[in-house]
Parts: C-alpha cells; sequence; structure tokens
C-alpha cells in the first residue's frame, strides 16, 4: 500500500521552502541561543535582578564593589549580557582613577 502525503505537492515545497537546510540555523534561533546562554549564569541573572530597581543605572565596578566579587569577572558577565541585548552602554564617564562605564537594561 502507498502512503500519500498529508498535504499537497505544491504545499509541501513551501513547508520545507520555510525551515533551515540541516546544519543551519536560523537567525531567530541564534537570537534564543544567545539569549539563553546570557540567562544561564546566577551572576548573570543577580545583576540583571539588580538593575530592575529604581536605580536601573549600574557599572561594573558598582557591582563588583557591592558584591565583593573581581572586577574582571563582573566585566566579562556584563559583556555577555551587553552582546546579547539584555543591557546596553549608557554613559560612559572618564574620571582622574579609571574610566567607568554605566549600563542600563
Amino acid at each position: 500500500m502507498v502512503r500519500k502525503p498529508a498535504t499537497r505537492p505544491e504545499a509541501q515545497g513551501k513547508i520545507a521552502a520555510g525551515l533551515p537546510e540541516k546544519g543551519e540555523t536560523s537567525s531567530r534561533s541564534k537570537a534564543a541561543l544567545s539569549l539563553a546562554k546570557a540567562l544561564s549564569h546566577p551572576s548573570r541573572v543577580r545583576i540583571l535582578t539588580e538593575m530592575n530597581t529604581p536605580t536601573r543605572r549600574m557599572s561594573p565596578v558598582q557591582f563588583a564593589d557591592r558584591h565583593g566579587e573581581h572586577l574582571g569577572t563582573v566585566a566579562y558577565h556584563f559583556r555577555i549580557l551587553r552582546q546579547a541585548g539584555c543591557i546596553k552602554v549608557v554613559e560612559e564617564t572618564c574620571g582622574e582613577e579609571e574610566p567607568n562605564t554605566s549600563m542600563s537594561p
């Protein structure tokens, strides 16, 4: 017994055209993967949670000072969140000591 396709042959081409080829990922899938990666670390979730307060703006230096973490580690987490589009740079200041970057969700 030969099985007939569930859809018309012309419709099958349209359905297949909307799917990425094997090994490819769509831009939406890449964005979802990037967001999932950004939210997969507890420190990044804590950064976003703390930014979701009335203060909202925070620099990696401020976060590191408040939580007693190394600045390099915190700066790395801020960079991953920025690349995923979770936060953005809103202000950069150059003081006498060192440059400071404030970010906002």
